[in-house]
Parts: C-alpha cells; structure tokens; sequence
C-alpha cells in the first residue's frame, strides 16, 4: 500500500529532523530547517482534514444561510441566502472548495452587515448563530503545532 501525502510529509519532516539538523550544527541554516520541518509536520496534519474541514465550514454556512434567507427583511439578500443555502459542494479539491467557501464568506459579510444595521429579534438571534459559525470555523481551522522536543 501507497502512503499518503500525509505520511510522507511526515516522514520527511522527521528525517529532517533527525538526521540532517543535527549535521548542521547551530545557526541559520539549522533553525531555518527547524522551522521547515515544523511546517511539513503541520503541513502533514492538514492535507489528511484538509477537505474534511472545508466541507463542513462550507455546510455550516449553508444551513445558516438557509435559515437566514426566512427572517432577513431584504428580499434581494434573502434570494441570495436561499441560493447559497441551496447550493453543493461540486467535487471536493480543495481549489473548489475555497472558492465555494469565499463566495459563501463574502455573503456572510453582507449577511452580518444587515444583521448590524437591524434592531429586530431576527438579527439578535443570527448575530449569536454567525458567531457560533465564525468560533467553530476557527477552532477547526486551528493549526495543531507539534510540541517542542526537550534538549
């Protein structure tokens, strides 16, 4: 069996690592490959979720659209809630879905504009869903450093 582009970012960043920092002694050249190690590592986390994480941001923003689209009082954005709402994934490369996902982004935007500029209950309620979108897309998004190894 092949590996994955997630384990073989991996190896290599061990490898690294483990046997050409140390030929490298202190200095520039040794703490640059640190750092590149260190984002092969990261790098090696990310590609396994990488779709996984988009899909689902892409979906959340959806059903809060989809929602959205019943309460906002602009009838033109509330067209363009339901479209998005309404909308799939295409395939799921990752070009595609950051595009999908700054589409959706830039109307969110929009979305919470109106929300700002309302006093009514429906724009109360969204602005706490938008939040609860916009925390969990960023604790998904968080990078997972590698700890520090002891010396």
């Amino acid at each position: 069996m092949k590996p994955g582009m997630d384990v073989m970012l991996g190896r290599f960043a061990e490898r690294l690592m483990t046997e050409v920092a140390p030929k490298l002694g202190e200095g520039y050249a040794a703490s640059s490959l640190e750092v590149i190690a260190t984002m092969m590592t990261v790098a090696s986390k990310e590609v396994d979720r990488a779709a996984q994480v988009r899909v689902d941001e892409n979906r959340s923003l959806r059903e809060l659209f989809g929602d959205a689209a019943r309460v906002v009082a602009d009838a033109s954005l509330a067209q363009r809630l339901q479209q998005a709402a309404s909308e799939r994934d295409p395939d799921v490369l990752i070009s595609t879905l950051d595009q999908a996902n700054a589409r959706l982004k830039s109307l969110l935007i929009e979305l919470q504009e109106a929300v700002e500029a309302s006093r009514e209950d429906w724009a109360r309620e969204l602005d706490g869903r938008i939040w609860e979108v916009l925390q969990q897309a960023a604790a998904t998004r968080a990078f997972e450093l590698p700890e520090p190894e002891a010396s």
